[in-house]
């Protein structure tokens, strides 16, 4: 069986207007493109496509002039039902429900009997193999993931069938369809000829996205590079590069790296990192643990030598600890949350004499639990637990003034131990200073 789609995209396209729609063609409010001149498009309130031609609403009320498709997502956004198929071995109906791997991908494909259609198997993040109506077909793509060439199990060496198509993955053609995983490996629906990408549908023969991109976190331009104006186009497909570039998900390719639409979602939000980033924050931590917390060469050296874990970590012992000192504890509240970047150490590093902000009855008696647990431990362990680093250390403002360590500090008077010796972290930067 041929599939073949329309020409090439027309590039003499225009978009006159400052938000890339394509003149001539009519848009939602969203940016959604409502009809392409072959087929009229109809979305949910989430922007996915939900309904392709026929009477609104008749996907879901089934009234009026039939649909050429429905789709339907679950609660991940991804597509978990479809009609339309067209009619094969496996159902006269063309309804469809697929089932996801972790990562995503589809990888089981049943009719409206709940019978398996087809299913796939994925190797190294690669798409190895279709089971397709009592066949085993091999895939072979090319270095973007399109497919070019299956081979069935059966006959490993003839009868194999062959797809080409262009750069944005239009006019494809294939001797026999079996797999309809073909752009990059994604699907290619019969009964549009667009490419479901997960978060958008793009469309090969215009060579771009049928609604523009976005981001869970709000952005001026969503995943924009400032320096690349092509990355300004919210439609553009991987900044029209198809040669050299793919797009996983249909949203974002981060620092050169391709991630899945949930990684993509949860870099917006500022959960996950690329390898670049994260390398970033790693120096800017080390640094400022060079600078604000080594305290003599063995330490700057052993600092310059740690993984990036070890340094990761003490960076933030350092910042619970800074934080406990600035909210009270780990109770009390702060309107906002800062990290230890947002401290530094007195420029001078002097050692100016201690004072205590709490009086001896508020330690003794106000704090009546906390001053029994330390006269009960030893002065070296004291002296230990108030040293920068420790979970609680010393902390104090520039004029001598203790945030945190008062209650010890007190015990180690009575001790005769000379307080203004100990090591402390000296506060310049408090963006909120709750105490008076």
């Amino acid at each position: 069986m041929c599939v073949c789609a329309k020409a090439s995209p027309d590039f003499r396209l225009a978009a006159t207007t400052n938000n890339n729609r394509m003149d001539l063609y009519s848009y939602d409010t969203a940016g959604n493109l409502l009809n392409d001149g072959t087929h009229q498009y109809f979305y949910d309130a989430e922007n996915h496509l939900i309904q392709v031609d026929g009477t609104p609403g008749y996907c879901s009320t089934l009234t009026g002039t039939a649909a050429t498709a429905c789709y339907g997502y679950d609660s991940l956004g991804r597509r978990g039902h479809r009609t339309g198929v067209h009619t094969d071995n496996c159902d006269g109906t063309g309804k469809r429900d697929y089932a996801y791997d972790l990562s995503d991908r589809w990888v089981l494909e049943v009719n409206s009997n709940q019978t398996a259609c087809t299913s796939q198997i994925y190797a190294g993040g690669r798409h190895l193999t279709t089971y397709y109506d009592g066949n085993v077909m091999f895939e072979h793509t090319d270095w973007l993931g399109t497919l070019r060439r299956e081979n069935s199990i059966q006959y490993p060496t003839t009868g194999y069938h062959d797809c080409t198509s262009l750069p944005f993955g239009d006019a494809l053609h294939c001797t026999w369809y079996n797999d309809t995983l073909h752009f990059t490996g994604k699907e290619r629906d019969q009964e549009t000829g667009l490419d479901y990408f997960g978060a958008r549908f793009n469309s090969s023969n215009f060579g771009r996205f049928m609604t523009p991109d976005w981001s869970a976190k709000p952005q001026g331009v969503p995943y924009a590079v400032l320096d690349d104006p092509q990355s300004l186009n919210l439609y553009a497909y991987v900044r029209n590069n198809p040669l050299n570039r793919t797009d996983p998900s249909g949203h974002c390719t981060a620092d050169g790296e391709k991630h899945g639409f949930w990684w993509c979602v949860g870099h917006a939000l500022g959960i996950n990192e690329t390898q670049k980033e994260f390398n970033a924050r790693i120096n800017n931590e080390r640094q400022w643990l060079l600078s604000n917390a080594a305290r003599n060469g063995d330490q700057t050296n052993a600092l310059r030598n740690a993984s990036a874990a070890q340094v990761d970590n003490l960076y933030w012992q350092w910042t619970k600890s800074l934080e406990q000192a600035r909210c009270g504890g780990f109770l009390n509240y702060c309107e906002n949350v800062l990290e230890a970047k947002d401290y530094q150490r007195a420029s001078d590093g002097s050692f100016v004499p201690l004072v205590r902000l709490h009086g001896d009855s508020t330690i003794t008696q106000g704090n009546s639990a906390g001053y029994q647990y330390w006269s009960g431990k030893s002065t070296q362990e004291i002296i230990e637990s108030l040293k920068p680093g420790a979970e609680s250390p010393l902390t104090v403002r520039p004029n001598g003034t203790i945030l945190d360590g008062n209650t010890r500090i007190k015990i180690l008077e009575e001790r005769g131990i000379d307080i203004n010796k100990l090591e402390r972290v000296i506060i310049e930067k408090v963006p909120l200073d709750p105490l008076p």
